[in-house]
């Protein structure tokens, strides 16, 4: 079936008795090249929401365009297989998250290891809050081993999780952080913020508390803040309050 997007397309040159001469199309026009573009762009924000929502095992290259507005076609002229449209998804989603919450090491060089953290940890709250298509998919490929897991870990996570592992080493070897294992507290601060978002429902039909309200993403970035460093016990001050 001849597409929209075919890269060799017939259009009519001149007629000439009953024969019609069809020439070789050229290179696309601006206009042509935005539209591909634009559905290439559509295809990745499906597919981001779909993956997230249902995993990969369940989504089909169908749903996928259907939900972008666009024949089954398009998916596999952009991407041929629901593998690699995945792949790209996954790319988009971190190219955006880096965009939105950019960490230039520099920035924190100065500060010590206890400091260093509290702006890493607020910052991952943020980032939490206001995104949890990453969490979301984390969910549906972390709990079984695969090629996936392997492939988003080597390429994304590990360098995620690397200023949270230096900067915890750092703080264990000054004596500012006990001596815990670094993966334990890493992944400790990491599933508190993104599960918490990630169950967002949960919290407003348990609690009434809707996690999307900018006054909600501070209490709770400060709540972490709070019982990761000073602990969940009040402790009495002086005149024997509790504080």
């Amino acid at each position: 079936m001849v597409t929209a997007e075919d890269t060799l397309k017939k259009t009519p040159n001149r007629k000439t008795g009953n024969r019609t001469r069809w020439a070789r199309r050229g290179r696309p026009s601006l206009t042509e090249t935005a539209s591909r573009e634009s559905s290439r762009e559509l295809l990745l924000k499906s597919a981001i929401n779909a993956f997230a929502k249902h995993g990969f095992e369940a989504v089909t290259t169908g749903l996928i365009a259907e939900n972008a507005g666009m024949s089954q076609s398009m998916v596999h002229y952009h991407f041929k297989t629901k593998e690699q449209i995945w792949r790209a998804a996954i790319e988009q989603l971190m190219r955006d998250l880096g965009e939105r919450f950019p960490l230039a090491k520099d920035e924190l060089k100065d500060l010590d290891p206890v400091s260093r953290l509290k702006v890493l940890v607020r910052r991952f709250v943020k980032m939490s809050a206001l995104d949890v298509s990453l969490s979301r998919i984390m969910v549906h490929e972390g709990t079984t081993p695969g090629p996936r897991l392997t492939w988003i870990a080597d390429k994304f996570l590990k360098q995620g999780f690397e200023p949270f592992d230096e900067t915890v080493t750092a703080g264990i070897a000054t004596g500012q952080i006990k001596d815990l294992p670094v993966y334990a507290v890493t992944h400790t601060i990491i599933s508190a913020a993104a599960m918490t978002y990630c169950l967002a429902p949960v919290v407003e039909a348990t609690h009434g508390v809707d996690l999307s309200a900018a006054r909600t993403m501070d209490e709770l970035a400060d709540s972490v803040l709070n019982i990761l460093f000073d602990g969940l016990l009040a402790r009495p001050d002086p005149d024997g309050a509790a504080r």
